[in-house]
């Protein structure tokens, strides 16, 4: 049998990250993500998070995260859990929901920079939303350069995007040349 081994959205065996002026990117290859459907009226809180309206973010501790994806769905993930099976986690803690493992499926990259300023003069460049719909703790889909992403704002100085795993190289080209441009105008 011949040896196997698990690659990143990118076709790697590490996950990507550079350091591209003030600015760093770094795709979250330990990022676990769950599809989570509630029949209306319930009340959940999977992984104790609660479950935001839409654009809304609930980051808790542990590393976890839930946003609202449509009208009764929600994403809800883990940093550290991508080894292992989330779904079945989410879906043991929340029996009345339906679960779908959504890992495999999506890529994380996160950009920090150790000014808000920085973060927002990208955000300027990258997506068309209105700044209350990229303030900390939203999660917003978005096209981004014909794409559809979402725009995760854990901070003033983070922000997450989420884009499909088959357009990771795509992706990851749009990130780097906003920030490579906004190293050198800056």
């Amino acid at each position: 049998m011949p040896d196997l081994y698990a690659i990143t959205a990118l076709g790697k065996r590490t996950a990507y990250r550079a350091e591209i002026g003030p600015y760093a990117l770094a795709e979250m290859t330990e990022l676990a993500l769950a599809s989570v459907v509630l029949p209306p009226d319930t009340q959940a809180k999977p992984l104790g998070l609660e479950l935001p309206g839409p654009g809304g973010l609930t980051w808790g501790a542990g590393d976890g995260l839930a946003f609202w994806a449509s009208p009764g769905q929600w994403m809800v993930g883990r940093q550290d859990a991508a080894g292992g099976d989330f779904a079945a986690m989410v879906a043991a803690a929340v029996p009345e929901a339906r679960v779908t493992e959504q890992t495999d499926a999506w890529v994380a990259f996160k950009i920090s920079a150790n000014a808000a300023e920085a973060i927002e003069n990208v955000l300027e460049r990258l997506v068309n939303l209105p700044r209350p719909a990229r303030g900390v703790g939203t999660a917003t889909r978005t096209l981004m350069h014909h794409m559809s992403a979402f725009c995760v704002m854990r901070s003033e100085t983070e922000v997450v995007f989420l884009g499909m795993r088959s357009q990771a190289q795509s992706l990851l080209h749009a990130l780097e040349a906003v920030l490579h441009q906004r190293r050198v105008s800056r």
